[in-house]
């Protein structure tokens, strides 16, 4: 845009910038006793075109949420792909039995859920600590087996109401042939 193409309002602009400008020249001289020349007409570059003031955008830096996600979908697809290739060469079939636990697992699952029911009938389960479960096993106070049923005669020291810590014993069975616990507390 030439400067004789532009609106009355941009010229009463810049005319009134200029007229601003030589206020200051004249104060600035004044106050330091120096000339400070002035651009001549000619010299002086036309306006640019009037843009609205908005904020400068920031760019992002780094990868975005969306980029996150597809990273993440790809490294859980490449986890299953990697799940099925090292699986059994042989496909199991749905017919097939699943094998039945140990008497070791039988034994250890005996264990985990006593301690847990044992935990769970405190009032501060938090702070208890019940015997070990192997160390009993061979002092004799786990006896047992799936097939007799399992008992289990330990303690747990654990704080009471109060915040004292007290030792309570404690005994777990199952019947014969069967995955029930049942826990008491022996007073």
């Amino acid at each position: 845009m030439k400067p004789d193409e532009l609106d009355p309002a941009t010229k009463a602009r810049i005319e009134a910038e200029e007229k601003y400008r030589a206020q200051v020249r004249g104060k600035l001289q004044r106050d330091a006793g120096a000339a400070i020349p002035a651009k001549p007409a000619a010299q002086r570059t036309p306006p640019a075109q009037a843009m609205p003031a908005t904020p400068p955008v920031e760019q992002k830096k780094g990868p975005g949420c969306g980029t996150w996600f597809l990273y993440g979908l790809g490294f859980l697809l490449l986890v299953g792909l990697f799940q099925q290739c090292s699986g059994d060469s042989a496909p199991s079939s749905s017919s097939s039995t699943p094998r039945a636990p140990s008497e070791s697992e039988r034994t250890g699952s005996f264990g985990y859920t006593c301690e847990k029911l044992v935990k769970d009938s405190l009032k501060a389960p938090a702070t208890a600590k019940v015997s070990n479960y192997y160390t009993d096993q061979n002092n004799g106070d786990l006896v047992g087996t799936f097939a007799s049923g399992f008992l289990w005669r330990g303690y747990v020291d654990s704080e009471n109401s109060f915040g004292a810590n007290i030792r309570t014993r404690f005994t777990c069975t199952t019947e014969a042939g069967s995955d029930t616990v049942r826990m008491r507390f022996d007073n």
